[in-house]
């Protein structure tokens, strides 16, 4: 407590009753209106209904906080109980006239309410030089706010400066009527040095005025906003006139009529629409239509047939999915149960973090028709993307516009041709993309992975495309050829290579009647013995799949359709 405060005694009771009020701040010499409903406060009135009797009005330390002791503020304001009212329910009103501050010496007692003894503040020394300095720059700041803030009027100044000759009076009335909030407005009550009020209410001021600043701010903004919105509604529409009557007289303007509709017609992301309709724009002008019309409408021409929004449901049925894997592989073994276990947390919903599915193993043994089988299970769409051949990453993100043969990548192609936004897209053969010229494998892990491929960029497009939903299938030998940024998001299935015995199953029910068929043959042409399979099998293939005895099966069909042809009988074994 600072040595220029005087606390004397006043006419206060020895012993003065207190109420804590947790949502009002009284200040000497203002009138304020409380309701409460707590059993303490409504104790201390039942008993004080003397009109002349003087009660304290407390501050919590805490407001959320309970009636107790130490959350009762160490100052208060004498007050008169101007007027009260039982409003029902257990809730009273009453009206209290401020009169001095107090300090609170010594609490008598707190239940069943707070009974207290205090000393008055001595408002009888004369303010000096700095005190009116700084009641003043409180006057200002004040004028600043009511001129920022709507709420203020101006006769809020005015009442201020009726009481400048007081500059305890005059920080009170300005903390008072100033909306603060409850915290600000007891750092003033328990300011008792004038000068350290009035600086403390100046920095208030000034957080209000600048909160006032920004809200007129944004407000002028959004103000702006609306009538820029109105205003260019009103413009689109005599826009549409206007294209209309031009129409009858230019046919391009008929074409860009077309093209808008398109665009308006499709659901497309904002930006993407936006995109559209820029280039659109550009193509009415004349000398823009006449250099760069086709690519224009080329470009808009993709942005208008790529899968935005279309998507297909999955169909998951783990029962269809056994029987399918049963039905056109033998001897999966555990690869089977992988992929099961694979569908089944897609099915829960779980997952989210592994969408890429990895299919590993030597080559012939059924990697590409396992990664078809797996979208027929799902209900997808499959897309297909060799990585044989791929030299450079604009393969994979699209040649830029101005490049001559501009156009979008291998991924965006696939999308096109698929219609939908969540095909499972097949990378075949990733083993095979090694770092060239332009780091191709880049490219990719940015469309693989889960963390970026929501806003994958291809450079023809310009504009960010989700990949999120589509399934991403890998092929590649083994797990040592997938790049060590994508591994953590890979979910493997391992196949191994056919015994023998599996070798001569695929090829008497499976292969043998296929290549027969498409050579143009048929069981009663021919017959093949398994004897003659184990023997292709042993002596013409070194392979852990079956694509070298396809190889072998084809060419003795194409041998057996010269003989078939040649023959009297028709019949060959």
């Amino acid at each position: 407590m600072t040595d220029n405060v005087d606390w004397v005694d006043c006419d206060l009771p020895p012993i003065v009753p207190l109420l804590l009020l947790k949502s009002t701040v009284v200040f000497p010499l203002q009138v304020a209106s409380v309701q409460f409903s707590r059993g303490a406060n409504l104790r201390l009135l039942e008993e004080n209904n003397d009109p002349d009797q003087i009660v304290g009005a407390g501050v919590a330390v805490d407001p959320d906080g309970s009636y107790v002791r130490r959350n009762l503020g160490s100052m208060a304001v004498a007050c008169r109980i101007l007027s009260r009212i039982r409003m029902g329910h257990g809730t009273a009103q009453i009206v209290l006239q401020g009169l001095r501050r107090m300090r609170l010496k010594k609490i008598v007692a707190s239940r069943p309410y707070f009974r207290v003894e205090a000393d008055c503040l001595s408002d009888s020394e004369p303010d000096g030089p700095d005190v009116q300095d700084r009641i003043a720059e409180a006057i200002q700041l004040l004028q600043d706010l009511v001129r920022l803030d709507d709420r203020y009027s101006d006769e809020l100044v005015k009442v201020v400066q009726l009481n400048l000759e007081n500059g305890s009076r005059c920080a009170d009335l300005i903390a008072d009527m100033v909306q603060f909030g409850y915290a600000e407005k007891k750092q003033v009550l328990e300011k008792p040095d004038v000068s350290a009020r009035l600086s403390l209410l100046a920095e208030l001021l000034r957080r209000e005025t600048a909160r006032a600043q920004v809200t007129r701010e944004v407000e002028a903004k959004t103000e702006t906003s609306i009538e820029r919105t109105q205003r260019e509604t009103f413009l689109r529409q005599e826009l549409e006139i206007i294209r209309r009557e031009l129409e009858e007289l230019d046919p391009a303007e008929s074409e860009m009529a077309t093209l808008t509709e398109r665009i308006e017609g499709k659901q497309l992301p904002p930006l993407v629409a936006e995109e559209a309709h820029r280039e659109v724009q550009r193509l009415r002008h004349s000398a823009v239509r006449a250099g760069e019309g086709s690519s224009i409408r080329a470009y808009i021409d993709w942005m208008l047939c790529l899968p935005w929004e279309e998507v297909t449901k999955d169909r998951l049925d783990l029962r269809r999915a056994r029987r399918m894997l049963d039905r056109r592989y033998f001897d999966l073994g555990g690869a089977r149960d992988r992929l099961l276990e694979f569908l089944a947390v897609r099915k829960l919903g779980g997952d989210t973090r592994l969408p890429i599915l990895g299919i590993m193993g030597p080559p012939g043994t059924g990697r590409t028709s396992l990664a078809s089988t797996i979208a027929e299970v799902l209900g997808r769409r499959l897309v297909r993307l060799s990585m044989h051949g791929i030299l450079n990453e604009a393969e994979i993100r699209g040649y830029r516009r101005t490049d001559g043969a501009a156009r979008p990548g291998c991924i965006l192609e696939g999308l096109r041709q698929a219609g939908v936004r969540n095909p499972a897209i097949l990378i075949d053969h990733i083993d095979r993309l090694e770092p060239r010229v332009g780091e191709p494998m880049l490219a990719l892990l940015e469309a693989l992975d889960p963390a970026r491929n929501s806003r994958f960029r291809d450079n023809y497009l310009g504009v960010p495309f989700d990949l999120s939903q589509a399934l991403f299938i890998i092929t590649a030998n083994v797990d040592e050829d997938i790049p060590d940024a994508l591994l953590p998001f890979v979910y493997s299935v391992e196949l191994a290579g056919y015994t023998e015995r599996v070798k001569l199953a695929i090829a008497c029910e499976s292969i043998w009647p296929q290549v027969v068929e498409e050579h143009g043959l048929t069981g009663q042409d021919l017959r093949l013995t398994k004897a003659a399979v184990k023997k292709a099998i042993r002596e013409y293939t070194r392979e852990a799949g079956v694509r070298e005895l396809k190889n072998q099966l084809q060419i003795l069909c194409r041998r057996l359709a010269v003989r078939v042809t040649s023959s009297r009988s028709g019949r060959v074994s």
